[in-house]
């Protein structure tokens, strides 16, 4: 779904945390009238969790209108395929790359488990392998992994909400909760 303002703060919390990593990989200070303000650039960081909310909201958004407007959701494979088109070619073409410069450059030994776990984007979800050929790699993983329940997600808050704008809020704010349960229970 687009959204012309909410797409340009998409790309406002992307270069927020493109300029956490310029910042952190230079390892730059901020020094202003003599007071050490380097922390400061830790809050881009933040980018990241104002992306994926962003995301979420706009990839929920059809759904969210086929349930108040009684239509019928949108058609999984079409998602699923609209999605694997938009993320996969590059990610695929990085992670090759990636692997060839630790391979043949950095002589750093890849084995098929270190390849295979981003190949099926679920290095994240394995320690020994989250971040081994990319750390930035991991986003993308658990993007790939809202993207195969969301569908799921969508449905089971339709079922809750009968199409009443309250109900829908409550399933939303419900299946929130259980996602932040399950990840303090993980942590």
């Amino acid at each position: 779904q687009e959204i012309a303002a909410l797409d340009g703060l998409r790309a406002l919390a992307a270069l927020s945390v493109l300029v956490y990593h310029a910042l952190s990989t230079a390892g730059a200070q901020i020094i202003v009238g003599g007071h050490d303000l380097t922390w400061t650039y830790f809050y881009t960081e933040s980018g990241v969790d104002l992306f994926f909310t962003l995301s979420g909201f706009l990839l929920f958004l059809p759904y969210a209108r086929a349930i108040l407007g009684g239509r019928v959701a949108p058609i999984v494979l079409e998602f699923y395929r609209r999605r694997a088109l938009r993320i996969l070619p590059a990610y695929y073409v990085c992670l090759g790359v990636v692997t060839l410069m630790k391979f043949s450059v950095y002589a750093t030994p890849v084995g098929v488990p270190t390849v295979l776990a981003p190949l099926v984007l679920l290095h994240d979800i394995a320690p020994a392998f989250n971040r081994t050929l990319s750390g930035p790699f991991w986003t993308l993983a658990v993007e790939w992994q809202f993207y195969l329940v969301l569908p799921l997600i969508a449905w089971g808050i339709a079922r809750v909400s009968g199409g009443s704008p309250r109900r829908l809020i409550a399933g939303v704010l419900g299946a929130c909760e259980i996602h932040r349960a399950l990840l303090h229970d993980h942590a």
